[in-house]
């Protein structure tokens, strides 16, 4: 269950492989950024050009690093920005030979917006308050749908891209890691009802609430296996030395206070006691849902209700402590 893949890992292939299929059009941005950056008179030039073509911008153009296919989305993103100070630049500069068509600059348009939920997500899933497990499923389930989505463009360049994704995807989560699918029920605001409604979408109501169940099922099991660490421990019975002149007063207090066994559950009935054979995992499932938009510390939540569901918060402070990624924040 715990062996995890760095998710930041996994989603930096998938969008590589995706931009093996746009080098072309990637390739004149890179040129051109690095036309303009390579001389303080360029530099100059191109600024006249932005004044000329009134962009009220002052973000400065980005160069990519390739090994980091996010500094891509940047430069691409700034391009953006910039497109028609770069047309401007070609027509006073004879020396640039870079400038996408229009054609291409609609395609990076696309490309842009292509990428822009992976730029979103590898944010949170690197973010510097390392975000809980809870987070993972419901954002590659939506990766999933934005890529059979994007599967239907009419630009056969785009189409290509996403097939080249959609295959690393396919490698590495065409099934959603149960760990994760776990971390979802065990978030109080998703419980069963984002399980069911993502693999509903994803596999139909049938074949999606048999997933469901098999899932809760196998957070059973492993409840199980928390709450054999957590029985109550065996009461030992005080040893009395034997006496042969013992009046039945004494014989009375003694016997209350030898069959007394059941004080510890007077005292603590909540941790034994799971309402009518039910886990703790149903009764936790039963409660009532807190709002999905609420901001929610899911770790503060399961601490606070601690006593209340017993193994159950034990098994969710493990299970969403799982880091997503092993990427620095």
């Amino acid at each position: 269950y715990f062996h995890i893949r760095c998710a930041a890992h996994t989603l930096n292939l998938i969008v590589k492989n995706g931009l093996k299929a746009i080098d072309d059009c990637v390739v004149k941005i890179r040129e051109s950024v690095k036309y303009v950056e390579a001389s303080e008179s360029r530099k100059k030039t191109f600024e006249h050009c932005v004044k000329h073509c009134l962009i009220m911008e002052s973000k400065a153009l980005w160069l990519d690093v390739p090994t980091r296919w996010n500094s891509t989305y940047l430069m691409l993103d700034r391009a953006l920005i910039y497109h028609s100070a770069f047309k401007e630049l070609a027509a006073i500069d004879p020396m640039y030979k870079y400038l996408p068509t229009d054609d291409e600059w609609e395609r990076i348009a696309q490309i842009h917006e292509l990428l822009g939920p992976f730029c979103d997500i590898t944010d949170l899933f690197s973010g510097t308050e390392y975000p809980t497990s809870n987070l993972y499923f419901e954002n590659v389930w939506k990766i999933d749908m934005f890529l059979k989505e994007q599967a239907e463009s009419d630009d056969p360049v785009i189409s290509d891209m996403v097939r080249e994704m959609r295959s690393k995807f396919d490698k590495y989560w065409s099934e959603y890691t149960l760990l994760f699918a776990f971390a979802a029920i065990l978030d109080p605001r998703c419980k069963l009802v984002l399980l069911k409604y993502c693999y509903g979408k994803l596999y139909g109501e049938e074949m999606g609430a048999r997933k469901v169940s098999d899932v809760q099922f196998k957070l059973e099991l492993l409840l199980r296996e928390y709450s054999k660490g957590t029985n109550p421990p065996p009461i030992r019975v005080p040893s009395t030395p034997p006496s042969r002149n013992v009046g039945a007063g004494s014989r009375i207090r003694h016997s209350k206070r030898k069959f007394d066994y059941l004080a510890e559950l007077d005292e603590n009935d909540s941790r034994y006691s799971h309402g009518s054979g039910k886990s703790m995992l149903s009764i936790y499932l039963e409660d009532p849902k807190i709002e999905r938009k609420v901001n929610l510390n899911v770790l503060e939540f399961w601490k606070i209700n601690q006593e209340k569901y017993g193994e159950l918060s034990c098994l969710a402070r493990d299970v969403l402590s799982v880091p997503l990624t092993t990427v620095a924040s």
